[in-house]
């Protein structure tokens, strides 16, 4: 029981409140949410998305300001039989837990300036994370770890289980990208620049109260502990007697009942004890981002290179000893450096004007996961990497009004190792559409929605010589308002 109860205390991970890659948001405007296939479109917000484009612009100054609002759910959906022994599951062996990652403010800016051949671009997002992730119940990985205690403790006339769990993430990278473009014909323009990116996260929660219930009431699984403790102790006094007595066999097999009892009094003090966490982790990463944009007439080629971030988080624990008990929030300890890279990304993309009025876009992602470090190595746990297939389009209905919408389809080499409650994503599909308004010859203003279709991973394990099925999905709607001004 103590190996399943150390392994099942999920370590917490990325926390994605938009979309993108596992560890990268792509939509960084609003352009984005209404036509996701932005790789070879020329804008200012191409500071993100096609650096080298951004000097096929006017020449001035260049300005793009969005916000974003996301309301993602994630659900999982756990099938385990010691579960109906939980007096809040009322019998029943299926629970659901809502993790609620509900982001109002996610800002975006984006600036360059175009003079003659050169372009000098400045951009800030949320390159990762973007939000805080609630679970009001706890994990059913961490309800798995108490719910086969009554099971164990069959001895004592244990029936029925009871605790308090809560688990609480705030994850963000904030990205400074900063960066330099220069046409070098009518045709050809190419792009260097370098991200900067902040990492600012907060990892808090507990499984405490552990409650047992027999024949004779409710009592904390402390009192157990004591009980199973004290016939240890017994137990090896009865060994010592009966080695003076000279009995040896009597002797040795108290003996190893008395170790037997010893070690499930260790094993049961973990969530006796309880466990809390309160972790801030901080760190920086640098990488540079190369870009180049082609021009044949009405079709439009691009393709960016960006560069592994290699970033180590520094953690700050408060109130987190009890976690030093259990292996699997190593992550968490005070003072530890835990690696969380970025991976490299490579786009490329494709737009055609087929009328004045009339464009369309293609583009692709693939992103360099098992290539990034992770804490613990996790990244070698991906079957393969991740890559996404984008498409847009867009209409200009009069001079001032504007009409776009796309989608883009994201695959992940997720692995049965790599999904669990806290740290999983699924494959989905995704659509968007938006509106882009000409308050004046210099003002734009952008709207979009965007809502994303994630298939089900389903996960069937057998854990304390159990049959689990665990059922990972979530639930995700983007709304977005930007303005983009030129002078």
């Amino acid at each position: 029981m103590k190996r399943f109860f150390l392994l099942s205390v999920s370590a917490f991970c990325s926390i994605s409140a938009i979309a993108g890659g596992l560890l990268t948001n792509s939509n960084q405007s609003i352009n984005y949410e209404r036509y996701p296939a932005r790789e070879a479109s020329i804008g200012v917000d191409g500071v993100y998305t096609n650096p080298a484009g951004v000097a096929f612009m006017e020449d001035g100054f260049h300005f793009n300001f969005n916000n974003q609002t996301a309301i993602q759910d994630r659900v999982t959906t756990t099938t385990y039989a010691p579960f109906a022994m939980g007096l809040k599951n009322h019998g029943d062996s299926t629970v659901e837990r809502v993790g609620e990652a509900h982001s109002y403010v996610i800002p975006s800016l984006f600036a360059a300036y175009n003079k003659n051949t050169w372009s000098f671009q400045l951009g800030f997002h949320v390159n990762g994370g973007g939000g805080k992730l609630t679970y009001d119940d706890g994990l059913a990985s961490l309800e798995k770890s108490i719910a086969v205690i009554p099971g164990a403790l069959a001895s004592f006339g244990a029936n029925a289980y009871d605790a308090d769990i809560y688990m609480k993430g705030r994850q963000y990278y904030f990205g400074l990208t900063a960066g330099v473009a220069k046409r070098l014909n009518d045709n050809l323009a190419v792009s260097l620049g370098a991200r900067v990116l902040y990492g600012n996260h907060n990892y808090s929660g507990y499984l405490r109260n552990v409650q047992i219930r027999n024949a004779e009431g409710m009592a904390p699984l402390s009192s157990y502990v004591e009980k199973i403790t004290a016939a240890a102790q017994q137990a090896a006094a009865a060994a010592e007697q009966y080695k003076a007595a000279g009995n040896a066999e009597a002797a040795a097999q108290y003996a190893a009942q008395a170790e037997k009892l010893k070690a499930s009094a260790q094993q049961l003090s973990v969530p006796a004890n309880g466990i809390e966490i309160d972790c801030d982790q901080t760190g920086f990463g640098i990488a540079p981002i190369i870009g180049i944009d082609y021009k044949i007439g009405k079709l439009n080629l691009a393709a960016k290179y960006e560069f592994e971030t290699h970033m180590m988080l520094e953690n700050k624990a408060h109130n987190s000893a009890t976690a030093q008990y259990v292996p699997a929030l190593a992550k968490f300890k005070d003072g530890e450096e835990v690696a969380e890279n970025t991976p490299a990304m490579l786009t490329v993309g494709a737009q055609y004007e087929f009328l004045p009025k009339l464009r369309a876009g293609l583009g692709f992602h693939y992103y360099f996961d098992k290539q990034a470090e992770q804490f613990g190595d996790r990244q070698k746990l991906l079957d393969g990497n991740s890559y996404e297939f984008l498409l847009g389009v867009e209409y200009d209905i009069n001079d001032k009004l504007q009409v776009s919408t796309g989608g883009w389809t994201s695959t992940f080499g997720l692995t049965d190792d790599y999904m669990n409650d806290l740290s999983f994503n699924t494959n989905s599909w995704s659509w968007g559409l938006g509106l882009g308004y000409k308050v004046s010859s210099k003002v734009q203003l952008n709207v979009a929605y965007f809502h994303s279709f994630y298939d089900t991973y389903k996960k069937e394990s057998v854990e304390s010589g159990i049959h689990c099925l665990d059922e990972f999905t979530r639930r995700n709607n983007v709304f977005g308002i930007g303005i983009n001004v030129d002078l």
